[in-house]
């Protein structure tokens, strides 16, 4: 490694001790605060773009209803409708995300735009609701990320 290359990696590895994250080696992600880097690619470290969520989780019931990402709804299914802010024009239709409540966790695939949740929220399907709380709860707040 050349001078520059030892200051930038010394200066990243910095950075990822002072902030509150993760640091992993053996993948090398890097998160700070519910916030990513964009993957890049350091030297021999890679940057990992998964990024983690928090938000409000409702549910709904969409009795076979088609979402806003073209397709007809199971309210069985395992399936989510993201908030404006995250649908992002329909640009996550198709992924899918886990979802974590407690100690229990759904993946759910995203089929829905959400334009009442807010910010980082999710509408569950009842299917995927009921795998992290009984539906008389109503509403939770959990954490999510693609996956």
């Amino acid at each position: 490694m050349n001078l520059v290359s030892n200051i930038f990696f010394a200066c990243f590895l910095a950075l990822a001790a002072a902030a509150p994250g993760t640091l992993n080696t053996s993948g090398a992600s890097l998160m700070l605060r519910n916030q990513t880097v964009d993957e890049a690619s350091i030297g021999n470290v890679t940057v990992d773009a998964a990024a983690a969520h928090q938000g409000r989780v409702t549910f709904y019931t969409p009795n076979g209803g088609v979402g806003a990402c073209g397709h007809p709804i199971k309210t069985s299914a395992h399936a989510v409708a993201l908030a404006s802010a995250q649908y992002n024009g329909g640009a996550h239709c198709g992924k899918k995300i886990k979802v974590q409540h407690n100690d229990k966790s759904v993946i759910a695939e995203v089929v829905d735009l959400c334009p009442g949740c807010p910010s980082e929220g999710l509408d569950l399907t009842r299917g995927a609701f009921k795998k992290l709380a009984k539906p008389a709860v109503g509403v939770i707040e959990a954490n999510w990320h693609f996956v």
